[in-house]
């Protein structure tokens, strides 16, 4: 059991909607914020007071709480046969049989008191295909989180996976700031998943803890140099005015994958600071990378006044230069992006 999140809710008893799916990394590099899908509806506010939850959810006599009340004799039995099966199966089709059957038991009225036992087993096979089981029940009954494991660098890649999707699951404060934890786990899979979930709770919430806490891991330069750029990528097409100062350090970082991120994600929300920096030495970076980077922040940084970047941009026309995304591993060609940018400036 986490030890932390189980203070949490000891505390909270004291004191008397799933995620979005996570960013695809193989979409095209859009130029320009008009090409950028927004979400759709009014944002909303804050993420779930886990602790408050938690306090109000304990209230309820133990009878009538459906995660720490007895499961009945049937249902504790029928878990059991499930558990037998889960550790003895020997081909992939008996494992996927016997863990449709624990979701479907977990879908019980007994589901949460069931997920919790399961969550609690001791054999790492049951307890990740319970964890898998219980993410449908993160956003009603987002307590279970305290049974979870806890998340470190010597968590096993699919068992941290598996952790990070029920935390961000909850929708709550204390199990995703939590499973943040994992952005030192050495997987880089892990921390790419967190980084993809967390830019997908950014665009849902207004205050979002979360993205802080992953532009401050973006500026430690810890992590690898491709999953940074991708944490830089999909932070800024959210447009986040309060990371200004953040994108402005960055455009000058010494990893040029993550600082061809950081030069749109700026433009994005100072586009005159970034123009001036663009035409300050931006653009005559001989670096490919910073000068792809260059490129796509004129979109947005010179769109009002396009005649500013005309020269530059245009110069790009007749380069032979590609490079390689670092987030897709696409091949990029600066002349088709120079062209893309002058379309942009022309409403196509």
């Amino acid at each position: 059991m986490n030890p932390i999140a189980l203070f949490l809710l000891l505390a909270s008893i004291i004191a008397g909607r799933p995620a979005a799916a996570p960013l695809p990394a193989t979409v095209q590099v859009a130029v320009g914020t008009a090409r950028i899908v927004k979400p759709g509806g009014q944002l909303r506010k804050k993420l779930c007071d886990f602790a408050a939850h938690a306090s109000q959810a304990q209230a309820l006599p133990m009878a009538n709480d459906p995660v720490f009340r007895p499961p009945t004799a049937e249902s504790k039995a029928a878990l059991g046969v499930v558990r037998k099966d889960l550790m003895t199966a020997s081909e992939p089709t008996a494992t996927a049989s016997a863990e449709r059957r624990l979701a479907e038991l977990l879908n019980s009225a007994e589901g949460p008191s069931l997920a919790r036992l399961a969550l609690l087993d001791r054999n790492p096979t049951v307890q990740l295909a319970g964890i898998r089981a219980a993410v449908r029940l993160a956003a009603q009954h987002p307590r279970l989180f305290a049974f979870l494991p806890t998340l470190d660098a010597k968590t096993p890649p699919n068992l941290a996976r598996a952790i990070v999707a029920f935390d961000f699951a909850t929708q709550c404060d204390a199990p995703v700031l939590f499973s943040l934890d994992g952005l030192e786990h050495p997987d880089a899979g892990v921390v790419a998943d967190l980084v993809d979930r967390t830019a997908a709770l950014g665009a849902e919430f207004r205050d979002a803890a979360p993205v802080d806490r992953l532009v401050a891991w973006v500026m430690r330069r810890q992590g690898p140099v491709a999953v940074r750029a991708r944490a830089v990528r999909a932070l800024g097409e959210l447009g986040l005015v309060h990371l200004n100062t953040a994108w402005q350090q960055l455009a000058g970082d010494a990893n040029p994958e993550v600082a061809a991120e950081a030069w749109p994600a700026w433009a994005r929300v100072a586009p005159g600071a970034t123009q001036v920096s663009l035409n300050a030495g931006g653009f005559a970076d001989p670096r490919p990378l910073l000068a792809w980077g260059a490129l796509r922040a004129a979109a947005d940084a010179c769109a009002l006044s396009p005649g500013a970047c005309a020269k530059p941009v245009r110069a790009f026309l007749a380069s032979k230069v590609s490079v390689t995304d670092p987030v897709t591993g696409e091949r990029v060609e600066l002349a088709s992006v120079a062209q893309q940018v002058l379309n942009y400036w022309e409403g196509k």
